[in-house]
């Protein structure tokens, strides 16, 4: 019984394969930039207003994609790998130093940056909205989809500064946690558009816009700060939740492509 009920998947993927129209296979890589933008899961835990995540930081992303077509649809998947860092600044022009009844302040401000990376793994369902075929021939494709990724940070970050205004030197050290190596897994759900073209003496390229929004915070991020003149100082400390979302600018070139009927097929135009 177990045999003919196996048997049968045989007979239907033929079915399919064989009534299923333009059915296409491409393999590429890809490079994009892409802008993270962190996003509080909830509100940070301060002791001063002016301790915040910068707004975007510009990261990397590379890897393989693996593009399935089929009449208006197209399947893509694959794997990557992405840069992913966060900002913490410090608007110093805001902060006061004890001075014995008096005080001063510095106009300035300090970065503080912790670095890490993802991989993922996307699954995305693209619907063709318009296809052009005259000079140039291209397809535009809205996309949906999620990806499932894996964060790692590197290093602790630490850092420090000197200012000076009114004669008074102001020294800024700082330094946060997570440390290296603290892992967190989170999925993204992944909306955009592409558009897959052919390029005379390039290939088959595509190229186009994706938001990654994902669905869990990145871990505890703990800053601190200490800002001295030297003889009396302040310190200031805050704990961080972000979500890690990003803007993907992507650009993929496929090397590889199979066309139902056709085999192999070769985009390249002199």
């Amino acid at each position: 019984m177990f045999i003919r009920k196996a048997g049968i998947w045989p007979i239907v993927l033929i079915f399919f394969a064989n009534n299923i129209p333009a059915q296409e296979f491409s393999m590429g890589i890809h490079f994009s930039p892409i802008a993270t933008i962190p996003m509080m899961a909830k509100p940070p835990v301060t002791n001063h207003p002016y301790l915040k995540a910068k707004k975007y930081n510009i990261n990397a992303s590379a890897g393989i994609n693996l593009n399935y077509r089929v009449n208006r649809l197209c399947l893509e998947t694959g794997g990557n790998i992405t840069t992913r860092s966060i900002t913490f600044r410090l608007n110093l022009d805001e902060y006061s130093y004890n001075s014995i009844g008096s005080s001063s302040s510095v106009s300035s401000y300090n970065d503080i940056r912790s670095t890490g990376y993802a991989i993922g793994i996307p699954l995305q369902v693209g619907y063709l909205l318009d296809h052009h075929d005259a000079k140039t021939v291209y397809d535009f494709y809205g996309l949906l989809g999620a990806s499932y990724e894996m964060h790692t940070t590197l290093a602790y970050a630490y850092g420090s500064s000197t200012s000076s205004q009114y004669g008074t030197t102001i020294t800024n050290a700082r330094n946060f946690y997570p440390g290296e190596g603290v892992k967190t897994n989170w999925f993204n759900i992944i909306a955009g558009f592409k558009i897959n073209a052919i390029l005379r003496r390039v290939g088959l390229i595509e190229y186009g816009l994706r938001y990654h929004f994902p669905l869990s915070h990145a871990g505890l991020y703990h800053v601190e700060t200490l800002v001295s003149n030297g003889t009396y100082g302040s310190s200031f400390t805050g704990d961080f939740y972000p979500r890690l979302a990003y803007m993907d600018f992507h650009f993929t070139y496929y090397f590889l492509s199979f066309e139902k009927g056709t085999g192999r097929k070769r985009y390249r135009i002199n």
